[in-house]
């Protein structure tokens, strides 16, 4: 399957000689061996192994009309390359590269002729200006010339370039350039020249991507061969990845190009950084399994199976689960640039307010997250996938609820696995957020311990997944139609931290305080920032509870509300509701009989909540 952008390469094609020898290579002699020609070039390589992943991919680079030429086209129309937009020269010779193996695959000896893709112009890239700024992502490579590089880096206007500098003579030329690259991908040599560092052992590995980092590159992801990869960017996340050793290894000329492409695509695709470096290193294993340079079996499905065979699952615990989880472009780019991100649950919208009324709240919470400086993303289940981020026809399909359910923890796998459209509660939303590495998540009230819980047994999932899930919580407290004090009680027992937001006293939902106490009165967001961050530096697993009181000018009386819900539970027992039913049941019937008053306090404290988490997120991000 396609994804919907596309990406742009800009670098070599070339045509690509491969001879590997049937013994130890004896130089200065001839040496019996093997040869294949195919279609190359680092950057056509990359693309080729992209289109094979599903990615649609548009080639800029300058060959000849002579045979080599026209044999690369034919070759990129067959592996699903665009070509439009390559520059034909007629007389010019094409570029063309030769590489010796030993009898273990290993190459010994590389020389390319690259003459023609100097004369891939400046001029050249400003005719293809809209196509590169529009790009999911641009990659380069360092064969093309220092004009071409700039003009590409000029007219990108924002579109993340990711840079392969080949070799340690054109990672010179990369190097003049790493205060405009996203992300650059060097091995161990062309680490040493970026950085000006000896690079051999881990810490100066980490010392050498520092000085790349330093030099104004977002991220660096460092080539190990069969050590795998070290990764680094200026968020703060850093960490080496490897898969397990594969028994035999056929062609390793292939590797880094796959490697490269398979970092883009799951970028693009919105993984996060563990799982794409994972990813990336998956298909450089498919790649070293051929002879060839491209893997003519490449794909996402071989690459993921790779991943479940060789994978150190205990260095990648999301890897397993990233192909059900669909990221909005935005989302993913500001979790990958440390930008702060508030979840928002979908249950709201399908099961606590009437159409169209929850439409026009969708918009509204998500401006007042925007309003306070950080990226929504309301989760949900469409169709089977995890959706972290809803585009506005999402939206309104939760907003319609036809045929959406109610999706906790214990409804997840059975939505995903069939295709549903769901919902997601406060466990399902915080599920998500594990997923996606989002920190803080704002909703309206937690559900908890109901009234006679002690006999019904009836406690929200909400309290279970509080104590075992790391999401910061922002609410307006504990719904007043729970048992309240039980409730903390239970978060009390499973080590859950509550957090009055400017309050020593529990919010209950319509109402700024419910009689029990916090943990923690925090004096504002940063304060609750630094706890956050504090609880993350010490190891400590689980969430955080924010009770964070309605405003006060929409309020309602506590007694009041009392004398209301106690009628809404005396419907319900008549009309035999209970079970997950039972808290739409009672909100509903508190509407009516509010007439509509606690409906409008349910809406402004849940912005004023999207706004709290917000400022925490944007606090945490700041600390970071």
């Amino acid at each position: 399957m396609r994804m919907a952008g596309y990406v742009v390469g800009i670098g070599a094609a070339n045509l690509d000689v491969h001879g590997r020898s049937i013994n130890s290579i004896k130089l200065r002699d001839s040496n019996p061996g093997r040869l294949n020609m195919s279609a190359g070039g680092v950057t056509r390589n990359i693309l080729e192994n992209m289109s094979r992943m599903g990615m649609d991919v548009q080639l800029i680079s300058a060959m000849g009309t002579d045979v080599f030429g026209e044999r690369i086209m034919e070759s990129c129309a067959a592996a699903g390359i665009g070509t439009t937009h390559v520059l034909r020269l007629s007389g010019e010779t094409s570029s063309s590269y030769i590489a010796m193996l030993d009898d273990n695959g290993d190459m010994l000896l590389g020389m390319s002729d690259m003459r023609i893709l100097k004369k891939l112009s400046a001029e050249h890239i400003r005719k293809n200006a809209e196509l590169i700024a529009n790009a999911d992502a641009v990659i380069i490579d360092g064969c093309l010339a220092e004009e071409t590089i700039d003009e590409i880096l000029n007219v990108a206007d924002g579109a993340k370039v990711f840079a392969d500098p080949v070799s340690t003579a054109y990672a010179r030329t990369i190097a003049k350039f790493t205060d405009r690259l996203h992300l650059v991908k060097p091995n161990l040599m062309e680490l040493e020249v970026l950085s000006g560092i000896k690079a051999e052992t881990d810490a100066e590995i980490i010392a050498a991507a520092g000085a790349v980092l330093a030099r104004g590159t977002y991220a660096v992801a460092v080539s190990l061969g069969k050590r795998g990869c070290y990764y680094a960017d200026k968020s703060g996340e850093s960490f080496f990845a490897a898969l397990k050793p594969i028994d035999t290894m056929a062609n390793a000329t292939g590797a880094g190009d796959a490697f490269m492409a398979g970092l883009v695509s799951s970028i693009v695709r919105g993984m996060n950084m563990r799982c794409s470096v994972n990813y990336a290193l998956a298909a450089g294993i498919a790649a070293i399994m051929s002879e060839k340079t491209i893997n003519e079996n490449m794909s996402d499905a071989l690459i993921r199976n790779i991943i479940e065979k060789y994978s150190y699952r205990e260095d990648h615990p999301f890897m397993e689960v990233s192909h059900y989880i669909d990221i909005q472009p935005e989302i993913a780019e500001a979790l990958t640039e440390n930008l702060p991100v508030v979840a928002l649950e979908s249950t709201i919208l399908s099961h606590g307010m009437p159409y169209p009324e929850n439409l026009d709240f969708a918009a509204e919470v998500e401006r007042a997250v925007r309003s306070e400086g950080a990226i929504p993303a309301t989760m949900a289940i469409v169709c089977g996938r995890v959706k972290i981020g809803l585009t506005n026809n999402e939206l309104e399909l939760m907003c319609k609820a036809e045929n959406v359910g109610k999706v906790s923890r214990r409804d997840f796998a059975i939505y995903v696995a069939e295709g549903r459209d769901g919902a997601t509660t406060v466990a399902s939303t915080m599920m998500c957020c594990a997923y996606a590495g989002i920190q803080e998540f704002a909703t309206g009230g937690i559900g908890g311990v109901h009234r006679h819980g002690e006999v019904t047994m009836d406690v929200s999932a909400d309290l279970q997944e509080l104590a075992h899930t790391n999401v910061a919580v922002v609410c307006a407290g504990a719904k007043q139609i729970l048992d309240i004090g039980r409730t903390l009680e239970y978060l009390e027992t499973m080590g859950v931290p509550v957090i009055g937001n400017g309050t020593n006293d529990f919010p209950a939902f319509y109402c700024r305080k419910s009689g029990y106490g916090v943990d923690y009165a925090a004096k504002d967001e940063a304060d609750i920032a630094k706890l956050i961050h504090t609880k993350q530096e010490l190891g400590l697993k689980g969430g955080m509870l924010i009770g964070n009181p309605i405003p006060e000018e929409y309020a309602m009386d506590f007694d009041y509300m009392e004398e209301v819900i106690q009628k809404a539970l005396v419907k319900a027992d008549e009309a035999g509701v209970h079970g997950k039913n039972i808290t739409p049941f009672l909100l509903a019937s508190i509407k009516d009989i509010t007439g509509g008053k606690a409906f409008e306090a349910n809406v402004k404290l849940a912005l004023n909540n999207a706004r709290c988490a917000a400022k925490i997120a944007k606090a945490l991000s700041d600390m970071e």
